[in-house]
Formats: C-alpha cells, structure tokens, sequence
C-alpha cells in the first residue's frame, strides 16, 4: 500500500511540475463585449496537458465585479493534443469586470474531489448600448 502511495505521489509531483507554465490561455470574443449581448470565450490548453476541457462553462459571480467561469474537468492524466473549446456566455450588464477562467479538477473516486482554483484573469470592460464609438476614415 506504500508503495502504491509513493507511485501515486510521485506521479502527482510529475504532473504538477509539467503543466508549469501556465498551460490555459483565454479570450473574449468580440474582445470589447456590448451590454445585453452574448459574448464568447475561447479557451485554449497547450499540448500535453492530463486534462481534457469539457464541453460546457459554470458560470459564478463573485464578489467585486468577478466572474469566474469554471472548468469542471476529470483528472484523467492521459497527454492531449493543443485544446481549444469555445464557450458561449450569457450577457453582462455594462461596467467593468475581472473574467477569470478556474479549473476544478474531479479525480476517480473513492479519492475526494479538489475545489476549484484560479488558473488566469483577464480584466473586460462591457460597454453600454450605444455606446460604442465609431472610428472614421480620412479620405
């Protein structure tokens, strides 16, 4: 049984120290969203990450104006290719906002699920209706 927990905590260790540096990169689609309208993540994980992004977002609001959109995935440790899901989200009210993309990682039981943890941030500022500036071209 020892033994089988060293292999499992040497593996973990391993993991860990390969999906340095940060292997989640992520988007907003259009980059300057409009209030009221839909919008879009693009979510990307580098190549040989253990993990597998799911097909869907959780989408929680926390305090400060902080949207956290969550990844809800299986630790699968199994060496993907370059990932890239997109994301459709509901619409924001206009202001100013810190999106950030956490990961929640749920292993095979009878182990205990992790909680979720922030993996990236990105501030996002929604405009108000109407308020989107045109720019003009000198002719």
């Amino acid at each position: 049984m020892r033994a089988l927990l060293l292999i499992a905590f040497l593996l973990f260790a391993t993991n860990v120290s390969s999906q340095s540096p940060q292997p989640f990169n992520f988007e907003v689609l259009p980059p300057s969203p409009v209030a009221g309208q839909p919008f879009q993540l693009r979510v990307t994980l580098r190549a040989l990450s253990c993990y597998l992004l799911p097909d869907a977002t959780i989408i929680t609001p926390l305090v400060g104006n902080i949207v956290q959109y969550e990844l809800h995935m299986t630790d699968g440790c199994f060496p993907y290719p370059d990932q890239e899901r997109i994301y459709s989200v509901t619409p924001l009210a206009a202001g100013t906002y810190t999106f950030r993309l956490a990961t929640c990682i749920h292993v095979i039981p009878p182990l205990p699920n992790e909680q979720c943890y922030p993996a990236i941030e990105h501030p996002v500022t929604v405009s108000a209706v109407g308020s989107v500036v045109a720019t003009r071209r000198a002719i």
